[in-house]
């Protein structure tokens, strides 16, 4: 009489490897019963609802984010890729599996059990910034190591070693001016900065991982009946070359009194006035630059009284030379 449960293999059900690149209908493993009774007839399903996934902190994730993503032959209980997977939403299943003997007299004859699945890493996410663009200063003739700015990146996949570097294709030059810690995204003053030459500088910040995969791009754990013809699938194209994530860096050069005003008519050494010019009048307009700005741009007109005898006056402000007194 068929009344009997089918029973697992004693030593188990397998622990397999599934790169998260595995293609849809790649096979994963197979999962074998056995029956005491003469004639069984055995299928095999998948029980979700007894299942359990975590993600790689250990934190159990909802029942729709990996439900459904294996199936099982009912007859032959070969166990394949049903959806797309990712590592970065959960890594651990533990996967509830069901044999049922339908040929049985007493209905409702089955055996449980659990086998794990480990979603294995592959180099799918570009590292990510935190901001999309940095704002950072930085004062004029700052000596070369001064820090300016650290700038970070996050990497979801499990090898997370980043390599920073700067860029600029719209001027070279400002690569010149800063470097940046290929470790720990610090940027720093690198050569001279003169404000008057550049008052922005805008550079590209790079983070570039070290490409390769996780545990190899191959499904790879044992079937449950031992049969090791059955427990290794082809292996799987890998994403192995780095990816890379990029912010903007915008530098704003802040001034330093840093230049000496310039007489616009270097030339100016003689002018010549009738001697019956009266008090007050114009005897020459004299114009000088600074290439500072702001405050330190400002500039006040001197006349050296000792040179000129007394007998004429500047205006501070609006650079008239006129006769004082004679």
């Amino acid at each position: 009489m068929n009344n009997k449960p089918p029973e697992f293999a004693n030593e188990g059900l397998p622990e397999v490897f599934v790169p998260e690149d595995a293609p849809l209908n790649a096979y994963v493993t197979r999962i074998t019963a056995t029956d005491p009774d003469e004639k069984p007839i055995l299928r095999y399903s998948l029980d979700y609802s007894r299942s359990e996934a975590r993600n790689e902190f250990g934190m159990a994730v909802d029942l729709p984010a990996f439900a459904e993503c294996f199936s099982i032959g009912p007859v032959d209980g070969v166990v394949r890729v049903a959806k797309p997977l990712d590592r970065e939403s959960w890594s651990e299943l533990k996967l509830s599996v069901v044999v049922e003997d339908i040929a049985a007299v007493t209905k409702g004859q089955k055996a449980r059990a659990t086998f794990t699945v480990h979603v294995t890493d592959i180099n799918d996410n570009q590292p990510q910034f935190s901001q999309r663009l940095y704002r950072a200063v930085v004062p004029e003739n700052s000596i070369p190591g001064t820090s300016i700015i650290v700038v970070t990146a996050e990497d979801r996949d499990t090898n997370k070693s980043l390599t920073y570097s700067l860029q600029s294709r719209a001027n070279p030059d400002f690569l010149k001016l800063l470097r940046i810690n290929s470790t720990t995204g610090e940027v720093s003053v690198l050569g001279r900065i003169d404000r008057e030459q550049y008052s922005w500088i805008n550079v590209t910040v790079r983070a570039e991982d070290s490409g390769g995969g996780g545990s190899g791009s191959s499904i790879s754990g044992g079937s449950s009946n031992g049969n090791s013809q059955n427990s290794r699938s082809p292996s799987l194209p890998s994403s192995s070359s780095p990816l890379v994530g990029t912010a903007e860096l915008a530098i704003t050069v802040l001034d330093e009194n840093d230049n000496n005003p310039v007489f616009e008519d270097e030339g100016l050494h003689k002018v010549t006035i009738p001697e019956d010019a009266q008090v007050g009048s114009l005897v020459v307009k004299v114009t000088a630059t600074d290439a500072d700005i702001g405050a330190f741009g400002k500039l006040t007109y001197l006349l050296d009284s000792s040179s000129s005898f007394g007998k004429f006056r500047i205006d501070r402000e609006t650079v008239r030379v006129v006769a004082d007194y004679f």
